[in-house]
């Protein structure tokens, strides 16, 4: 008969699982980031195209104070929309395993028994899981961000075109 499996096994497991997660997290929050530039980008430039379009409609038209103080504003939060996406896909120094360290670990530890390598292993790894988290919710934060200032970009832009088509 043999033994049931240590309890390390699952610990490992898990962890290892909880890495997994961190990276596709990584992945998806880099992807939105840049969804958030295109989209700050191709908005911008469509709703500041609609509103030069409605001013064409006579050639002595003057855009309204209100409604260009407005435009600005919108200009700078796509801008500071882009900026956090631009963060959000930064590259950061994410903790990892040395390879001297890895090198030395097997020179010196090869022999030791399956528990305490493994007790070694899932330490590493759950530093390695804590900067990922550090690192992933620092990019989520930016990401949040950068929509929140791409929805008042929108919203500044609606009210300018308002103030133009109310004139």
């Amino acid at each position: 008969m043999t033994d049931p499996p240590k309890g390390y096994t699952h610990y490992g497991d898990f962890i290892k699982e909880q890495l997994a997660a961190q990276e596709a997290r990584k992945a998806s929050l880099e992807q939105r980031g840049l969804a958030v530039i295109s989209t700050s980008g191709a908005l911008a430039t469509l709703l500041f195209g609609l509103t030069a379009l409605t001013v064409a409609r006579e050639a002595t038209y003057d855009l309204p104070d209100t409604a260009a103080t407005f435009l600005l504003f919108a200009l700078g939060f796509f801008v500071l929309a882009g900026l956090c996406g631009l963060f959000t896909n930064l590259p950061r120094g994410y903790q990892v395993p040395l390879v001297g360290g890895l090198r030395t670990g097997v020179k010196n530890r090869w022999g030791e028994d399956e528990a305490t390598a493994s007790k070694k292993i899932a330490l590493t790894r759950l530093d390695v899981l804590a900067s990922a988290k550090s690192v992933n919710t620092q990019k989520g934060y930016s990401l949040i961000a950068g929509m929140v200032f791409e929805i008042i970009a929108v919203a500044l832009v609606a009210i300018a075109m308002g103030f133009v088509l109310w004139e």
